[in-house]
């Protein structure tokens, strides 16, 4: 029988493709895609220090050693040294539209086999001599080749993805979920190499149990005695695991898929093996990965057109959720305010000193300074309903600043004045900030606010930052480093200025109301409106706070998300006892 040199295009490949194929893929593409950073990031480190380019190098070096020494002591087939096999290997890469190069060796090692070796973008074929002995038709030997063909154009297929997931494979993290997809593929290359030698399944029968015992043995087999080997295995927990950490199927199973993919595809070709063989059983389909629904071909034997796999989609709806989760896990609990800011503030805390403040270092701010964005989030920052007795436990036990400012939030809108007075001395007493050169700082602070009454605040922020390296201990460097943030519309800078601000004097009424603004401006409102009510409690003149508060949710100068922080805290504020 010849072979059918029809170009296999795309949509002919997924017609044949096996069943669990694409299913494969995408398991395989979510979970490679998941180690693709680790990957990226050791080439990128690796080629840096130029280990990556040195390993690449070292095992080109090995494997064309490996190949001079095949060339040295095998017989590479070519138009002089075994013609028919050459012929076959050229009929085949026509037949299934695969152009790379393939070089074919013969060896002598008493058996019936072949395998394929991929040595550093060169493609090896070994042919066992016994495989050129007669009693090996041709067409036997177009199914013993074309599969190896078959499985290079499936592995092709999948473009960069089918690289990504053979680069992670080689991490071994999550090769359970990857060698599932290298089983299908070895599967396709079967389905591929039948389907070039125009659905002859009897002669990829026939080979493939010359496989199993030898050539002079393989004409002895029954099928329907590897057929019942499979139907012992399907489903076995034992089966599965001996496979799992193999990237082939048993060679059974490989038997029984090709024989229905023949009923399935190929039934003319079927019927002739089955009056062969007429002790098939009926539910040979069911032993294999169903095809559902006919066969992908017309009346002409043209295929049906058929999708190509969603492995991009895939990948990138991984990393999208892989980000998501990352972001949500860092943003840490919802129902928290200060501790979500994921900033990067100062860890060691101290109380504030106001006699060292002059009264001049307060910026001058407005709300046109404030750059609107109207994203409406956040999360929960008063947990109004606390037992007092709770959160004075917790006032007496938390040991960090971030989590003292959240109980802050909390008492404020209880309130718990109690409890309030032992977590602001909890921050007090974890103040370890150095006071550095504070004349110098004070002078860079004074430049930096005539830079915010200019709303320059690049300026602002540039004089502020170097203000506060000058002497870290100074909320109000901080908080005004704060404001210039603001008014340059970084709002997530701003609130790690204030934050910082507050973890130094957690009584500073101004940073509690900066802060208020920024995070309603960063989408948490929530957040925004408690910190609010905080500003409040700490204000000397709580009467004109709350008028304030008023005044700002009803002025049309203000962005609409801080109209309404403005006038959900002064409900609150009245409503509470």
């Amino acid at each position: 029988m010849s072979v059918n040199t029809r170009n296999f295009r795309d949509e002919t490949f997924h017609a044949v493709a096996h069943p669990k194929q694409n299913s494969r893929f995408y398991l395989a593409v979510v979970f490679s895609t998941l180690l693709f950073p680790l990957v990226a990031i050791g080439l990128l480190l690796g080629s840096i220090t130029l280990i990556v380019p040195l390993f690449a190098f070292l095992i080109w070096m090995s494997t064309r050693t490996f190949f001079a020494v095949l060339i040295g002591n095998t017989i590479r087939v070519s138009e002089i040294n075994y013609p028919r096999i050459q012929k076959i290997v050229d009929e085949l890469k026509v037949a299934l539209d695969f152009e790379k190069p393939i070089h074919v060796f013969v060896f002598e090692n008493s058996s019936f086999n072949a395998g394929l070796n991929i040595l550093f973008f060169r493609r090896a074929i070994f042919l066992n001599s016994e495989l050129l002995e007669s009693g090996v038709s041709d067409s036997e030997m177009r199914w013993i080749i074309g599969r190896f063909v078959g499985f290079l154009r499936a592995r092709r297929q999948a473009g960069f993805l089918g690289w990504v997931i053979r680069a992670a494979q080689h991490l071994l993290v999550f090769n359970l979920f990857l060698l599932p997809y290298d089983r299908a593929l070895v599967h396709t290359g079967d389905r591929m190499a039948i389907a070039a030698i125009g659905g002859d399944i009897t002669s990829a029968i026939s080979a493939t149990q010359k496989l199993f015992v030898g050539r002079q043995l393989g004409y002895s087999i029954n099928p329907e005695g590897i057929i019942e080997q499979q139907r012992d295995i399907k489903g076995s927990v034992f089966a599965f695991l001996a496979r799992l950490a193999s990237g082939y199927p048993h060679l059974v199973s490989r038997y029984v898929d090709m024989i229905a993919f023949a009923k399935v595809f190929y039934p003319a070709q079927y019927a002739a093996f089955q009056s062969a063989n007429p002790g098939l059983p009926d539910d040979i389909e069911d032993l294999a990965a169903r095809h559902h629904g006919a066969p992908q071909f017309d009346s002409n034997g043209r295929p049906y057109t058929t999708a190509r796999p969603a492995g991009w989609a895939f990948a990138v709806g991984t990393l999208v959720i892989t980000v998501g989760l990352g972001f949500l896990l860092s943003a840490g609990p919802v129902n928290s305010t200060v501790a979500a800011f994921g900033n990067k503030a100062v860890a060691e805390h101290g109380a504030d000193d106001e006699s060292q403040v002059p009264a001049q270092a307060d910026a001058v701010r407005s709300s046109s300074d404030l750059a609107p964005t109207a994203t409406k989030s956040g999360a929960n920052a008063a947990t109004a309903g606390q037992a007092g007795d709770e959160l004075m436990n917790r006032a007496s036990n938390c040991t960090n600043a971030l989590d003292c400012l959240n109980i802050i939030l909390e008492a404020t809108s209880a309130p718990n004045e109690a409890a309030l007075s032992v977590v602001e001395n909890r921050i007090v007493q974890m103040n370890r900030l150095r006071t550095g050169d504070a004349e110098a700082a004070r002078t860079l602070n004074d430049s930096g606010l005539e830079k915010l009454r200019g709303q320059d605040y690049a300026g602002a922020i540039d004089l502020l930052i170097r203000a506060s390296e000058q002497n870290p201990n100074d909320a109000v460097i901080r908080s005004n480093l704060g404001v210039a943030y603001l008014g340059a519309g970084n709002f997530k800078e701003a609130q790690d200025a204030l934050v910082a601000s507050l973890q130094i004097n957690p009584r500073r009424a101004s940073a509690w109301q900066l802060l208020g603004e920024a995070l309603a401006q960063n989408r948490q409102l929530d957040a925004g409106v408690s910190a609010l009510i905080a500003a409040r409690h700490y204000a000397d003149d709580k009467a004109a706070s709350l008028r304030d508060y008023d005044q700002r949710a009803t002025t049309d100068d203000l962005p609409e998300i801080l109209r309404e922080a403005y006038q959900r805290a002064a409900r609150s504020l009245r409503d509470s006892p």
